[in-house]
């Protein structure tokens, strides 16, 4: 498909007087006219909007009509009909549609990130020998949360292929007069235009940019800021049950957070909410190992039983999470962190964070090492690779929110083996988590059924061969505990950028 190109019309024009105008310039034939309610669907992290793919669902009269493109407009499967707007990626009829959209989302829910009332005129655009040179589309959107509100009226024009400059050339003709503001020729660039952000939909947060001169409890207490505000945004999706990636996002935050706190926060300002912080952690880690196995055992939701039994335990531990955010300790715990940050941002600090945050590079790796060194041997086992892990986990968290005040280059050769740890460690520390689970519900499983098939998910878990260095499933592990080693120079570099 020829790329296309898009206008949104000024203020106060109609989709009807726009319509006409192009028409009886001699651009258009008879329009169709069509109305519904259009919603964008996507996590509430625009999962699928990152991986260039729109959702695009069209409830009228009849149904729905459901159109999977890219942001250019082309089609990623055939349009596809519907009695009602999907809930999950599962619920796709398409079988191609549905696997392009289960990559990403997996079985997580789909929100109506963006909706509103649209009405469209179709205009087949000619020239003067009657041949089709391609599609006009005026359209009508009304924003569905504020029906007082004034609609905003595009144009866009679909070429058919080898018409796209002679269709340009008869639609600037067309609208000389008339006053359109060219997008950037994306369908993403429309719906940004049209579709306000819905309450599903999380707002974008600019993290701070501190200077190596900045006090480091003033800049420490901006970045606890930041993180505490990334948590509040997603409470709503978490109670809603909206989306998995909620709870990943709140635990992220909530541990960055905790180890910023633990790396700078020294005795200059006593107290803050580090006590809390492991609590939290703790009541929110059961719920996040539900989902994460809903999302690697693939083969949990062709057994009916088991399926079933999964959904009974994650509504168990929803439940309780959100009698937990609710209640009067995390109340508390809010309350008292955002004193906390109030206190730090205004705190007489000698330390200048580039120093600091020098040293405690040096530290969070030296400790990595000195947890790999005292392994020894051929082997992990699990609470050491799980160390590792945590111990990879807080080095990253420091270099990524204080990057800024080191080389690009530095930064990458660092983060990159780190990140491959990390990566490699949580596969293996996720499968002995997962075992753990599936052990627990065997020995309460009451269905014969059900425990077969818990046992023979179990058979297919057991980490331990994994954990062993010489074995030929762990060269990755192996590779990236080598890249760590590695990147001593890279940290030394770091450890002194600051120093006076």
């Amino acid at each position: 498909m020829p790329r296309s190109q898009h206008y949104v019309a000024a203020p106060g024009a109609t989709c009807a007087d726009l319509a006409a105008h192009v028409a009886a310039a001699g651009c258009g034939a008879t329009p169709t006219v069509e109305r519904a309610r259009r919603t964008l669907l996507d996590s509430a992290d625009r999962r699928l909007r990152r991986a260039g793919l729109y959702l695009l669902c069209d409830a009228g009269p009849l149904g729905c009509s459901l159109l999977l493109h890219d942001c250019d407009g082309r089609p990623c499967a055939p349009p596809l009909a519907m009695a009602q707007a999907p809930l999950t990626a599962a619920d796709l009829p398409d079988r191609a549609a549905r696997e392009q959209v289960a990559a990403i989302l997996a079985p997580r829910t789909l929100v109506a990130v963006r909706s509103c009332a649209l009405e469209r005129i179709t205009l087949g655009c000619r020239d003067d020998d009657a041949k089709l040179l391609g599609d006009l589309v005026f359209a009508s959107h009304v924003d569905a949360t504020s029906p007082d509100a004034p609609a905003t009226v595009t144009l866009s024009a679909w070429p058919r292929r080898g018409y796209r400059a002679e269709l340009a050339a008869r639609l600037a003709a067309g609208l000389a007069a008339m006053p359109l503001t060219a997008l950037d020729g994306t369908v993403g660039a429309l719906l940004d235009a049209v579709l306000p952000p819905s309450a599903a939909e999380l707002p974008r947060r600019t993290p701070p940019r501190p200077t190596p001169d900045a006090t480091t409890v003033a800049a420490l207490a901006a970045q606890l800021d930041h993180y505490r505000t990334l948590m509040r945004d997603n409470e709503a999706g978490i109670r809603a049950g909206l989306d998995t990636e909620h709870l990943h996002d709140f635990r992220v935050a909530l541990r960055r957070a905790r180890t910023l706190h633990g790396a700078l926060a020294g005795k200059t300002l006593p107290g803050g909410p580090g006590h809390e912080f492991a609590w939290l952690s703790s009541v929110t880690s059961r719920l996040r190992d539900l989902d994460v196995w809903c999302l690697q055992l693939t083969d949990a939701g062709d057994d009916d039983e088991l399926a079933a039994a999964l959904d009974r335990e994650r509504a168990r531990e929803h439940d309780q999470l959100v009698r937990v955010l609710d209640g009067a300790r995390y109340a508390a715990f809010q309350a008292g962190w955002a004193d906390w940050i109030e206190h730090a941002a205004n705190a007489a600090d000698p330390r200048r964070l580039g120093a600091t945050v020098d040293q405690a590079l040096a530290r969070r790796y030296a400790r990595l090492r000195r947890r790999l060194g005292a392994a020894g041997g051929t082997s992990l086992d699990y609470p050491t690779l799980h160390a590792v892990r945590k111990d990879a986990k807080k080095l990253r968290y420091l270099l990524d929110a204080y990057a800024t005040l080191y080389p690009g280059r530095h930064v990458e050769a660092l983060l990159k083996p780190l990140k491959r740890l990390q990566s490699c460690a949580g596969a293996l520390c996720d499968r002995h988590a997962h075992a753990a689970l599936l052990e627990a519900w065997i020995r309460v499983a009451r269905s014969a059924r059900l425990r077969a098939t818990l046992e023979a998910a179990l058979a297919e878990l057991r980490p331990s061969p994994l954990i062993d260095l010489a074995a030929p499933g762990s060269a990755r592990l192996v590779a990236a505990l080598a890249d760590i080693d590695a990147a001593a120079r890279v940290v030394k570099r770091l450890s002194r950028r600051h120093r006076r």
